[in-house]
């Protein structure tokens, strides 16, 4: 079988969706199967030869602006995967190009463009919305990351929940690697970490995100235990103006500190020194931060709602209110055997979690689709 794979939106800063997909072909390029693979990548792109190998070939495609890269998917990859004879088609941003007409499957990796539609802007929603739509109708196979993921593409997209598979994120491999005590302060020294310990949020500051819970529930635990810090790792997003000013109005600019862009390699010494990470989002399909920190021997805390109490399991505390999240607040900055506990539930959790297991899910599901698309071309 000669699988193609859309994967020129892979960036040099990877996140969410590109971290997943880049991850994901590099523990494909390393399964022992008989398949070939080509890739079609950015030629800016500068980590592919993390996923190079004799079976996975990359195909460098130079493209000069969103617009171009749209035409190029929509319009000439069609051409590019027919002139290579690829059997089926992977491609794992959400959409496919509506022409081509080879089997093929679509990683959806949530609705947010359905659940919160103001967290993307109205240009951008109506492609999404009309491309992922039909890259939806059109796909043999639709692969999702969570169980929770999984219905709510069921519901907003009206899809038979048969032809939909949860392939899970995992955490990088970095994660499992020792960080010894001077590396770890180097880390925080680097990104000038005014104290520790702290509390710890990871992600853009998106209204979606819901930090001003966080923020409610951190001021009222301040009000109770001055000693709680808070550091916040993010970039700026459509929430940020908001959250700068509940700082400022209620002083609390020396309790909380903000690291704007840290590297995935450099995430470990925060998780490490964290007294749990804490993820308060309205949304996550997956929440991939809850395992990384588990694997980084850091205690979760996570908002009982979407995919975060499937990810953190039995594992991670969950809290329905802010005052909920307020008392665990304060009883985790106290509590050395509740975060030992947590500690040690969490990365036997972090254990089920593999992107090695999630390549060969991903490899079953491709092996499936062509040889069923073959047995209804050859009986048509």
């Amino acid at each position: 079988m000669h699988i193609a794979i859309d994967a020129v939106l892979l960036k040099n800063q990877n996140a969410g969706t590109g971290f997943y997909t880049h991850h994901l072909l590099t523990a494909l390029s390393k399964l022992t199967h008989p398949h070939r693979l080509t890739v079609f990548i950015d030629d800016a792109y500068q980590k592919s030869h993390e996923f190079e190998s004799e079976r996975m070939k990359v195909s460098k495609v130079k493209l000069h602006s969103v617009g171009h890269r749209i035409l190029w998917e929509q319009l000439t990859l069609p051409y590019h995967i027919g002139a290579i004879k690829a059997d089926v088609a992977l491609y794992p941003f959400f959409i496919k190009p509506v022409l081509s007409k080879l089997p093929s499957i679509v990683i959806i990796h949530d609705a947010l463009v359905k659940a919160f539609p103001e967290s993307v802007e109205p240009s951008r929603r109506w492609y999404l919305n009309t491309m992922i739509g039909l890259s939806i109708r059109q796909a043999a196979h639709i692969v999702t990351v969570s169980e929770y993921a999984k219905t709510d593409i069921t519901k907003y997209y009206h899809v038979d929940s048969h032809g939909i598979s949860v392939i899970p994120a995992a955490p990088a491999p970095h994660f499992q690697l020792v960080l010894s005590e001077e590396e770890r302060q180097n880390i925080l020294q680097k990104y000038a970490v005014p104290f520790e310990p702290f509390f710890l949020s990871v992600g853009m500051f998106n209204k979606y995100k819901n930090y001003l819970e966080l923020l409610h529930a951190f001021k009222a635990a301040v009000q109770m235990n001055t000693s709680l810090r808070l550091v916040m790792v993010g970039g700026d997003g459509n929430d940020s103006q908001r959250i700068a000013s509940f700082i400022e109005s209620h002083g609390l600019q020396d309790k909380i500190f903000r690291a704007r862009y840290v590297t995935t390699e450099d995430l470990r010494a925060f998780y490490r020194s964290a007294i749990a990470l804490v993820m308060t989002s309205q949304y996550e399909s997956f929440g991939l931060p809850i395992v990384e920190a588990m694997q980084s021997d850091c205690p979760v805390v996570v908002a009982a709602r979407t995919a975060m109490p499937e990810t953190a399991g039995d594992a991670g505390l969950k809290y329905g209110t802010t005052q909920e999240l307020t008392t665990i607040l304060l009883e985790l900055w106290r509590n050395e055997a509740l975060k030992h506990q947590l500690k040690q539930k969490g990365l036997a959790h972090a254990r089920k979690f593999s992107w090695q297991n999630s390549a060969e899910k991903l490899l079953k599901v491709l092996e499936q689709v062509q040889s069923k698309c073959s047995r209804v071309s050859i009986s048509s």
